[in-house]
Parts: C-alpha cells; structure tokens; sequence
C-alpha cells in the first residue's frame, strides 16, 4: 500500500468513515482509481455501527462465498406459491427491478418459513465461521423470496443494512439459470467455492471490473453486503426462476 492506502486503512480501523470517504474523493480528483472506493467507505458510514477493530480487519477484503446444500425444495416452492399473491403491491413493488415479484422482507418471522431461515443460518455458521479469526456468528436479519418471471432482471445494487448478504436458489431455468453479476469496485474479490470431494472451500480471485456468477439449484451464495450487484437473464428467460434471499449481520461473542 502507499501512503495513502495505508492513511485510509488507519483512519478506517477508527471507524473515521465520514473522513475517509472525504479523502477519496479528494484524491479520485487526481486519481481516478480511487473513485470507486467512495462507495466502501460510505457503506459503513450508512451502516453506523460500532464495529471492532478486529471484525473491520475481516471485512477490509471482499469475499463471496459458495457453497451447495442438500434439500428437497419442492416443498419450500410449494409453500411460496401458495402464499404468492402477485397482484398485491408492497413497499419493494416499485424498487426499478423488471418482472420481479419480491415478498416482505421479514418472513423469517413467519412459521411456514422458520425452519428454512434456521436451516440456511445454521449451514453459514458451519460452513463460513472458520474462516474468519474473531469469534463470530452471523444471524439472519432479513429473509424473503424472489420469484423472476420471462426476461425479469434485477438492477445493481448493494444492502446497506447488513453486514453479508446472500441467496439460496431453490428453483432455476436450465436453459438460462440467470447470471448473478458482481460489480467489482475493488479490484481484488475473493471467491470461495466449497468442494464436495475435497470437503474444503477452494480460493480464486477476480480482478475484472465486472463479472458473472452462474448459480446451481440449491446453491447458497453469500457475500459481503457493500458488494453491488445484479441479476441478468440476457433477456432470454424461458420459464421461472426463485431465489431466497437474506441479509446477515455478525454477532461478535
């Protein structure tokens, strides 16, 4: 890191985001590399949360995280359908996303959907806590359903009421499963994939500004939440497409 990488770092492990998302911008003036990093500090700036300094140190670096689960999800699309009411507008109706039903966003809550919730929870903590050196848990905050219908797509965003984000795809298109596409302002994005044979996550890393993750039927995907991204079907979805996704907020024992 240079003088002002490392400048940044100090001033972001003393949660000085406010001060640290000035100077960036400052510095984009002259060096356009550091425009995007804008968006990381401003992320913990929205979220106001008294992080530690061990737990910034594990969120400094991107990751996302997949992994497979095995479920029966018939019952699971099932129950989402019965309790799919596409007519009835929510608060996430009108979000600019294009032939996307999205449902409340609290249906961890509910009892049809406890189980799910719990089971999805307790497979993160098995599978992403050793990752991580603080004694962490991540607990699920936020937990609802995406039905994408035709050539329904999602536009870039991030989530900035939580700390991981994540989705469990139950159902997808085999002829276009849709690409989960990852705008990487950091340059530098590790990818963790679990493999089975190995019982071990595998490492990779993304440097192109932008790329694409194509889902498995009952992947589980989880990634840090300041990471924007977005849902594309090229347009060309044939049938329907359901996903669960969820936010994460870590809990520091």
């Amino acid at each position: 890191m240079n003088f002002f990488d490392k400048l940044l770092y100090k001033l972001y492990l003393k949660r000085l985001f406010r001060i640290s998302k000035f100077l960036v911008k400052f510095l984009s003036i002259f060096n356009k590399n550091y425009k995007n990093k804008d968006h990381f500090y401003n992320f913990f700036k929205k979220r106001k949360k008294n992080y530690s300094h061990s737990l910034l140190n594990d969120l400094w670096n991107p990751r996302i995280f997949i992994f497979n689960i095995d479920i029966d999800n018939q019952k699971i699309l099932n129950q989402i359908h019965e309790e799919t009411n596409f007519q009835k507008n929510n608060e996430y109706s009108f979000h600019g996303h294009t032939n996307v039903y999205q449902s409340e966003h609290e249906l961890h809550k509910e009892k049809i959907f406890f189980n799910l919730s719990e089971m999805i929870q307790s497979e993160i903590n098995l599978k992403l806590i050793k990752y991580f050196k603080s004694n962490l848990k991540f607990s699920l905050n936020k937990f609802w359903y995406v039905i994408t219908k035709d050539s329904g797509h999602i536009k870039q965003h991030c989530h900035f009421n939580a700390d991981f984000s994540g989705t469990f795809y139950i159902k997808l298109d085999k002829n276009n499963p849709g690409a989960l596409m990852i705008h990487n302002k950091y340059k530098n994005i590790n990818i963790y994939k679990f493999d089975k044979n190995r019982s071990e996550f595998v490492k990779s890393r993304k440097t192109e500004d932008e790329f694409s993750i194509i889902p498995e039927l009952n992947d589980i995907i989880v990634f840090n939440s300041y990471i924007e991204h977005s849902v594309d079907t090229d347009f060309k979805m044939l049938g329907e497409r359901v996903s669960v996704p969820f936010d994460l907020i870590i809990l520091e024992r």
